[in-house]
């Protein structure tokens, strides 16, 4: 299994209105490129109710509770994901989540790579899911390839 990064990751602190909106904006795109999404929100304080109005909107939802560990112990367990390339980040419109990766504990923001260290904990958990496959001529396989073999 490979996981692709997509570009541009949404790096903002927002009210739950304006987060609402974002994600259903978000969604609204992902729909209209055939793309099938589903929503991770983790389960703390009014996050919780930003799931149940998704919900009732039509938007899947998966709850992330991250009960036992904390921000560092979740991304070391990504670590040899990255490092044995199941991971792959594109070229461009990444850079402030790969600072903030390499930076963990240094940096004054980490809200990043704690969503990244929650996304792939959450997929390497549900592995028995089908997973979508891009065709080599999709717009997400030329974010990650020179060219098309």
């Amino acid at each position: 299994m490979k996981i692709y990064i997509l570009p541009h990751p949404i790096n903002q602190r927002t009210d739950f209105l304006k987060a609402t909106e974002t994600v259903k904006e978000l969604h609204k795109s992902q729909r209209e490129e055939n793309l099938v999404t589903k929503i991770l929100v983790e389960e703390v304080g009014y996050q919780s109710s930003l799931s149940q109005q998704l919900e009732k909107e039509g938007i899947t939802v998966v709850g992330v509770k991250v009960v036992g560990q904390d921000k560092r112990a979740r991304l070391s367990q990504t670590i040899s994901w990255i490092k044995n390339e199941k991971i792959l980040f594109p070229r461009n419109g990444a850079e402030i989540l790969i600072n903030q990766l390499t930076g963990f504990g240094v940096g004054r923001y980490d809200d990043l790579a704690d969503a990244f260290s929650m996304l792939i904990l959450e997929l390497v958990k549900d592995t028995k899911r089908k997973l979508r496959v891009w065709g080599r001529y999709s717009a997400a396989y030329t974010q990650f390839h020179d060219r098309i073999y």
